[in-house]
């Protein structure tokens, strides 16, 4: 916010290298005056100015080093404005600079390819969890049908001795009866 008694301000930006810097300045009340705006370096060099600033006015840049960038605001009052209050929208990113091949592979390319490889590695593991799994399952299926068949040879020895019991018993008692002459 900028008014009679404020006209000017500095932001401080501290930048690390191979970065591209953008943004925009933007005046929310363009017609109480208008405003001057440079950025520029610690030693001087200067990367963005915009003179007599009335409309949305857009920046980028490359920052090679670590820099710290200063951000000049100048407001000029209209002389007709009784030194009213005005404001300006400013956005200023970074993002690294891709374009560059050494600074892609640092930046994008190694993190990616790393992040791929714990991946491969994952997917490895869970395979072979899985073809254990596989394994031990097809383990319990076995077992399944040798304790089926078990059971049914268990339960069919069962049912002939049970069987041969009652012939046995039935044979004695026809030699009862027949002894006794109830038959």
């Amino acid at each position: 916010m900028f008014d009679k008694n404020v006209t000017k301000r500095t932001i401080v930006f501290d930048v690390t290298g191979e970065q591209i810097c953008q943004g925009f300045f933007k005046p929310l009340n363009s017609n109480e005056g208008f405003f001057d705006v440079k950025i520029r370096s610690e030693d001087g060099g200067l990367f963005f100015e915009a003179l007599n600033l009335k409309n949305h006015t857009p920046f980028a840049f490359n920052v090679s080093d670590n820099k710290d960038l200063y951000c000049e605001i100048l407001f000029n009052p209209d002389k007709n404005n009784n030194y009213k209050k005005s404001e300006l929208e400013l956005l200023f990113e970074t993002k690294f600079d891709t374009f560059n091949k050494s600074v892609a592979k640092q930046v994008r390319v190694e993190p990616a390819t790393y992040t791929l490889t714990k991946l491969n590695n994952l997917l490895h593991e869970a395979n072979i969890k899985t073809e254990e799994l596989a394994y031990s399952l097809e383990h319990v299926g076995i077992e399944n049908k040798k304790m089926f068949v078990f059971s049914i040879i268990l339960s069919l020895a069962t049912l002939i001795s049970y069987i041969g019991v009652q012939i046995y018993l039935l044979q004695n008692m026809r030699k009862f009866f027949k002894n006794k002459k109830l038959i």
